[in-house]
């Protein structure tokens, strides 16, 4: 069996590391994966076949003819458009014209963002044979849960890499504890509130936050901590291609969204067995279900964020029990669970 891949782009997060990963999960299941990209990646990291879609613009209607030629020299049994629209919308027409079964991702919660994102939608109801959502079909709004259930869609959740090792639970308490934030610097992220709630944990100085991520925010974000006095205590890291390392090294995950499609650093973090605050959303909820390996917040609540935070300053070892139920939780989010679950997808498109 054949499946090719269509995406932007296999380097970044998200969407590009998940289907890297399933790839990777595939080759088990005598599944032949193909890519077909725009951009020009490192290609002596993956050993998966790529091919390059070359176009001269974002829009540029040369790609239907470029993914034409590519279906027709990997022929592939079932097409897969990942994202975004401009990728998407070529793909599931080539396919819908070639009579190949195609799957459409739904990488977020779903709803009309942008203009292309009508005709991507129309082109999705006339076109896909099946979707799959990596996050809680009920975010979507209406339009988009109702596609899901006529494509009699299926919620598959990311994959995360189950390490070699993993941190050990914090048996005394320190002298000096190092929190972190990973995610993009949007208001999506909620990291201003972070930063406005830690004015009321100045008097314990045994913490420091380091924020991983980029945004339109930075700037901005940057500026708030120099004026409430914490640049001493917050330090802006940046970009961070490797979450897992990151994890490894702190004590404690804020985790603060207002929203989420699939929340990727969460479970993460699972993995990994760092201790996890983190903001009371559906998304959040929907992959912990009743596990009991995280302390809650509502989002907004800067008075019980603050008395989280300063519960595992005071004694983290209350934490040990939410990190072994975390860690054991986090097994359902394996590649090869991963991987079983669009195989059965695939093959019973055929």
């Amino acid at each position: 069996m054949k499946v090719l891949h269509c995406i932007h782009s296999l380097e970044g997060g998200g969407a590009e590391t998940q289907a890297k990963l399933l790839c990777n999960g595939l080759k088990a299941r005598n599944i032949e994966s193909h890519y077909a990209c725009v951009d020009p990646i490192r290609t002596e990291l993956i050993d998966t076949p790529i091919n390059v879609i070359k176009r001269s613009s974002k829009y540029d209607r040369r790609i239907f003819n470029e993914l034409s030629r590519i279906v027709d020299e990997v022929k592939p049994d079932v097409i897969h458009a990942w994202l975004p629209a401009a990728i998407t919308i070529p793909t599931m027409l080539i396919a819908w014209r070639k009579n190949i079964p195609v799957i459409f991702s739904y990488r977020n919660r779903m709803f009309f963002q942008r203009r292309i994102s009508y005709p991507e939608y129309v082109v999705a109801l006339l076109c896909v044979d099946k979707i799959v959502s990596n996050n809680l079909i009920e975010q979507s709004i209406v339009p988009f849960r109702w596609l899901y259930k006529l494509k009699q869609g299926e919620t598959i959740y990311n994959a995360v890499l189950q390490l070699a090792r993993t941190k050990p639970l914090i048996e005394e308490p320190k002298s000096n504890y190092r929190l972190i934030f990973i995610g993009r610097l949007t208001a999506q992220k909620n990291v201003l509130f972070v930063i406005k709630a830690f004015v009321g944990l100045k008097d314990s100085d045994n913490w420091h936050l380091d924020i991983f991520g980029e945004g339109e925010l930075r700037a901005e974000l940057e500026q708030l901590v120099q004026a409430l006095g914490l640049a001493d205590r917050i330090t802006f890291k940046g970009f961070t291609s490797n979450p897992s390392k990151v994890m490894l090294n702190a004590d404690l995950l804020l985790f603060p969204s207002l929203y989420e499609g699939m929340p990727n650093v969460l479970v993460e973090a699972f993995s990994v067995g760092v201790p996890v605050i983190a903001s009371d959303i559906p998304a959040s909820r929907d992959v912990v279900k009743d596990t009991d390996c995280v302390e809650w917040f509502s989002p907004g609540d800067e008075y019980v964020f603050q008395e989280k935070v300063k519960t595992f300053l005071s004694d983290p070892m209350l934490f040990n029990k939410k990190v072994s139920n975390a860690l054991e939780h986090s097994k359902q989010f394996s590649i090869a669970a991963m991987a079983d679950k669009y195989d059965k997808v695939y093959r019973s498109l055929l």
